[in-house]
């Protein structure tokens, strides 16, 4: 399992952060209370269904990346999508500028011809 290393400074910065948090939700239930609501009610509503809940997702998800690095097999995260391709070399035309990647070019072998404008390509004379 991954294990968690934070230094000082980050425990210091997540108990400021958390102790806001809390402010905030004591600060939502004195305001229903003023307006005739049970604040009780709404400082747990608040403390547990909003960030609370976004970052045991967040959290869950990050330890299970990290639990496959380390077994070598990555699981991509489902808000990052896969991952990008290596974009294939490419090249312009010296007649239309236009972009040809190498395996158009390979495909019209022997005689390397652009996809697009069909004129001869000469060795060398790439844009």
């Amino acid at each position: 399992m991954a294990k968690i290393v934070l230094d000082r400074f980050q425990i210091v910065l997540l108990v400021i952060l958390a102790s806001l948090y809390v402010a905030t939700c004591v600060r939502v239930a004195l305001r229903a209370r003023k307006s005739g609501r049970n604040g009780l009610k709404w400082f747990f509503i608040t403390l547990f269904l909003t960030a609370i809940p976004a970052a045991i997702v967040a959290s869950r998800d990050r330890f299970r990346n990290l639990r496959a690095e380390e077994q070598g097999r990555f699981r991509h995260s489902r808000f990052a999508g896969p991952p990008a391709a290596a974009p294939s070399p490419t090249e312009r035309c010296p007649h239309c500028q236009g972009i040809i990647t190498a395996a158009e070019v390979r495909a019209s072998s022997p005689v390397k011809t652009c996809p697009h404008c069909g004129l001869a390509i000469e060795e060398g004379k790439h844009a």
